[in-house]
């Protein structure tokens, strides 16, 4: 088995590449609409974008966890309240929107397969498990 590092910036990149190459796919088979993949795609990137950096907020040391949290529920709550405007709103074709925000899908398992960083393999005679912690 190839362990691989994924790189956050590298499926941001790969996930709006996918969406645009769906899009320009969409627009020259004339099937869905190329407006409502770039918007999938664009919406899952940002999603993507904002959970990284409230994560990283929750492990900084000596950050809020309950005001993180707080702003980690506003964020969903406020990305589906967009969602469902959008999609209530504006002419969104909801399969082809669905097919975008799919791109960042399709881009974090590139990465984590094949397009990741291989890293060595652990070591056999190294048992990640052990803490080096008594027993128990």
């Amino acid at each position: 088995m190839t362990l691989r590092r994924s790189d956050p910036a590298r499926i941001t990149y790969w996930a709006a590449f996918t969406a645009l190459a769906t899009a320009a796919l969409s627009l020259l088979a004339g099937v869905g609409s190329p407006s409502s993949v770039l918007l999938g795609g664009a919406f899952m990137i940002v999603n993507f974008s904002l959970i990284r950096m409230l994560v990283s907020r929750l492990i900084r040391p000596g950050a809020s966890k309950g005001a993180t949290m707080a702003l980690l529920a506003a964020k969903f709550f406020l990305l589906l309240l967009l969602v469902v405007a959008v999609l209530a709103q504006f002419p969104v074709e909801p399969m082809s929107f669905g097919v975008g925000a799919t791109a960042l899908v399709i881009a974090a398992v590139l990465e984590g397969t094949l397009l990741g960083e291989v890293l060595p393999p652990p070591d056999p005679d190294h048992d990640s498990r052990d803490s080096g912690g008594p027993a128990g």
